[in-house]
C-alpha cells in the first residue's frame, strides 16, 4: 500500500512504515537487489536526501543492506545505487562507449532511433515522437558548414565511432555524474546528421553522466552533412595541440593512423616517389600539414601496425589497452622506450617495394620482442591483486625510470651482439630480417637482463626507479653493476 503521510526526517520509523517499504521493494536492497536478510541487518535511508529537496514520505525511503548503507558514506542512496552500478558497469577489460550505456538504460533496440529532419532556407524542423521541433538553422563562418541547436531525445542518439573512437573512462564519467546531477549542462554534446542518424562525437563523457542521471534529453549542436575530414582535423588540433580534454596517447594514435591511411591511397596514385620521406612532402603539400604533423602521422601507422598486431601479447599489459586491471605500461612510456630504441625512426628512403624496405620485418621482429619480454618479466608475474615477491619484480622493472635505462642498454647489447657497426645500422636494430640464430641471442641478453639483482635488491634508495629521470635511472643501474656490457655478458 502507498503511502504519502509526511514524515520527520529526523524520527525513527515505525515498524509498519519498515513493513511497507520492504513490501514495496520486495525485499530486497535498493542498491543492487539482493535479497534482504532480517539476520544481516537492515537500515532505512532517503533516496533522496531532505536538504536537497527530497520528499519526507514513505514512498522516499529506501531499505538497504548494513554493508551498502555504510559503504555509500556521504553519497544519497540513489547516487550509491548509480555508482555500484557504474562499478559494475566498467568491470572487465572491454571498452565502453555511449553505444554501451544507452543500450544499458534504454535497451538494445531502444537507441540510434533515424530522426526525420525537414531543412529549409534557415530552419530545420525536427519530427521527434513528441512533436514536430523548429530550431534555426546556422553556417559557420569558416567552414560553411550548417548546424543548428536542439534538445535531443537519448533514443535518436548514437556515438559517432569514426570520429570519437575513444573508450570511457569510468572516473571521468562518474565525476562529471557528481557534477551534472546539481548543475546545469554549460556546453552542448556535437553531432553531425548523416542521413537520418545523429552521431554524437564532441562530448560523450558528459552525455554518458547525464544518462546515468536520468536525463532522457540532451542539449545538442548538429552539424547537417558536414565534410568529415574537416571535422577529423577540427577534432585532432582540439585534443592534441588545443587540449581540450586530452585523447589517450593510444586513441590519438589511432586517429593520426587513420587520418594517414585515407591520405595514402592518392599519395600512391599521385607522381612523387614511393617512400616515407616522399609521403611526409606530399602530405606537407596536398594537406597542407606541418612537418612534425606529417611525421607525427607514419610514426602512429607504424606504432598502429605493431599495437594491433594479432601475435602482440604484450599489449594486454599496456594500460590503456585493456582498462580491467592496473597494468605496468602505459602507451606513452612504450614510445618513449621500446619504440623509440627498437623502431627505425621516420622518414626513410627506401622504396616501398625495393629491397632495403624492412618495415614488415621490423614491425614482426618488434612484436616477438615484446612477446619476449612477455615471456620473461610479465607472464604469470605481474599480478596486482597478489602483490608478492614477483610482482613486485615486475613492478620494479616496467617502472618509468627504469625503463628508460634498461631498454636502452637492451637496445645497446643487441647492436653489439648483432655485430651492428654501422651507426644507420644500430640506428635501425630491427629493421632487417632476423634469423632463428639472431633471436636466440637476442632472448638470451633478454634472461640475463631481467636476472639482475637489481630488480630484486631491498635498497630503498632503488625506489628512485620510479620517477620519470632517465639519466638517474641509467646512473642507478651502473652503479649496481648492470650495464649494456654486463647484458652482453658472454656474447660481448
Amino acid at each position: 500500500m502507498a503511502v504519502t503521510g509526511g514524515i520527520d526526517p529526523k524520527r525513527q520509523l515505525t515498524d509498519r512504515e519498515k513493513a511497507e517499504v520492504l513490501a514495496r521493494q520486495g525485499m530486497i536492497c535498493f542498491i543492487d537487489g539482493h535479497p534482504l536478510d532480517e539476520d544481516g541487518g537492515i537500515e532505512f535511508d532517503h533516496i533522496y536526501p531532505h536538504s536537497e529537496g527530497g520528499r519526507s514520505t514513505i514512498d522516499n525511503i529506501g531499505a538497504v543492506c548494513k554493508r551498502h548503507n555504510r559503504d555509500k558514506r556521504n553519497l544519497t542512496l540513489m547516487e550509491y545505487r548509480d555508482r555500484h552500478e557504474m562499478r559494475r558497469f566498467f568491470a572487465g577489460s572491454e571498452k565502453r562507449r555511449l553505444d554501451d550505456v544507452l543500450a544499458a538504460k534504454l535497451g538494445e533496440k531502444g537507441y540510434a532511433r533515424p530522426l526525420e529532419i525537414e531543412l529549409r532556407d534557415r530552419e530545420a524542423v525536427l519530427y521527434f515522437d513528441s512533436g514536430p521541433v523548429t530550431t534555426p538553422l546556422a553556417v559557420c563562418p569558416s567552414t560553411k558548414e550548417r548546424y543548428f541547436f536542439a534538445v535531443v531525445p537519448t533514443e535518436y542518439l548514437r556515438n559517432d565511432t569514426e570520429l570519437q573512437p575513444r573508450a570511457l573512462e569510468e572516473k571521468r564519467v562518474w565525476e562529471l555524474y557528481q557534477h551534472l546531477v546539481r548543475h546545469t549542462q554549460l556546453a552542448p554534446a556535437v553531432c553531425r546528421l548523416v542521413g537520418k542518424e545523429l552521431l554524437l562525437f564532441d562530448g560523450q563523457h558528459k552525455a554518458v553522466a547525464q544518462v546515468w542521471a536520468g536525463r532522457r534529453a540532451l542539449d545538442c549542436k548538429v552539424y547537417v552533412e558536414p565534410e568529415v575530414r574537416k571535422l577529423k582535423e577540427t577534432n585532432l588540433a582540439a585534443h592534441d595541440k588545443l587540449r581540450q580534454m586530452p585523447f589517450f596517447t593510444s586513441t590519438l594514435i589511432e586517429k593520426f593512423a587513420a587520418m594517414a591511411a585515407e591520405d595514402w591511397q592518392s599519395f600512391l596514385e599521385s607522381n612523387y616517389p614511393k617512400n616515407e620521406r616522399a609521403f611526409v612532402d606530399y602530405l606537407r603539400s596536398a594537406k597542407q600539414l606541418s612537418r612534425g604533423d606529417a611525421l607525427k602521422r607514419i610514426r602512429s601507422m607504424i606504432f598502429q601496425d605493431i599495437i594491433e598486431h594479432p601475435d602482440n601479447r604484450f599489449r594486454e599489459y599496456i594500460q590503456e589497452e585493456n582498462r580491467g586491471r592496473t597494468n605496468p605500461v602505459t602507451i606513452s612510456r612504450v614510445q618513449k622506450t621500446l619504440f623509440k630504441q627498437f623502431i627505425a625512426d621516420p622518414p626513410l628512403d627506401d622504396e616501398f617495394e625495393g629491397p632495403s624496405h624492412y618495415r614488415e620485418e621490423e614491425r614482426d621482429n618488434v612484436v616477438w620482442l615484446l612477446n619476449c619480454i612477455v615471456d620473461h618479466a610479465l607472464e604469470g608475474r605481474w599480478a596486482p591483486e597478489r602483490d608478492d615477491a614477483a610482482h613486485k619484480k615486475a613492478a620494479r622493472i616496467f617502472s618509468a625510470g627504469a625503463m628508460q635505462a634498461w631498454v636502452p642498454f637492451l637496445a645497446d647489447a643487441v647492436a653489439a651482439g648483432l655485430r651492428l657497426i654501422d651507426q644507420q645500422d644500430r640506428q635501425r636494430i630491427l629493421y632487417r630480417e632476423i634469423s632463428d640464430e639472431d633471436r636466440a641471442l637476442i632472448e638470451s641478453l633478454v634472461v640475463r637482463l631481467f636476472s639482475h639483482k637489481i630488480w630484486e635488491d631491498p635498497d630503498p634508495t632503488l625506489q628512485d626507479l620510479r620517477y620519470d629521470n632517465a639519466e638517474r635511472a641509467k646512473d642507478i643501474l651502473r652503479d649496481k653493476g648492470l650495464s649494456a656490457m654486463w647484458i652482453l655478458g658472454g656474447h660481448d
